[in-house]
């Protein structure tokens, strides 16, 4: 499972256009018997990866620094994945870092912010249905 999200993580790094081309936030696993390889049994097993970057979209809402409201924050990279929890299985999250550029420029902040959420739209609000918590992520089904 560690080399999958390492596969998808350097895809996002090193591939920025794969972001324009997702049709949602989430990216699935390959099928195993469509990748026309050995099988093996893990590949059943790959979790789905929530991809959560709503300010690399076009449209009017910009990143901005939850500490200052600046709107001079540029992406810096991706986050770490963050294990979410389902009602039937266990998913990754993983999400667009920011920087501060303005007042604190050694901010950085993630696009899963609570300030960020709070502001958004509801349509983005609604793309990304993680909670998470000091230490967990459930996603809002399992919170209902």
């Amino acid at each position: 499972m560690r080399l999958y999200k390492k596969w998808v993580k350097i895809r996002l790094v090193k591939c920025n256009h794969v972001l324009h081309k997702m049709v949602s936030f989430t990216e699935n696993p390959p099928d195993p018997v469509a990748a026309q390889h050995i099988l093996c049994p893990e590949d059943y097993y790959l979790p789905r990866i929530i991809v959560y970057a709503p300010f690399d979209l076009r449209g009017p809402y910009r990143p901005f620094c939850p500490t200052c409201g600046s709107e001079d924050a540029t992406a810096d990279g991706w986050s770490n994945f963050r294990r979410v929890i389902d009602m039937d299985k266990c998913i990754f999250a993983i999400c667009r870092r920011y920087r501060c550029s303005m007042n604190y420029k050694n901010k950085c902040f993630r696009s899963w912010d609570d300030a960020l959420l709070e502001r958004a739209p509801p349509h983005l609000r609604l793309a990304f249905p993680v909670i998470f918590t000091h230490r967990l992520g459930v996603t809002q089904m399992v919170f209902d």
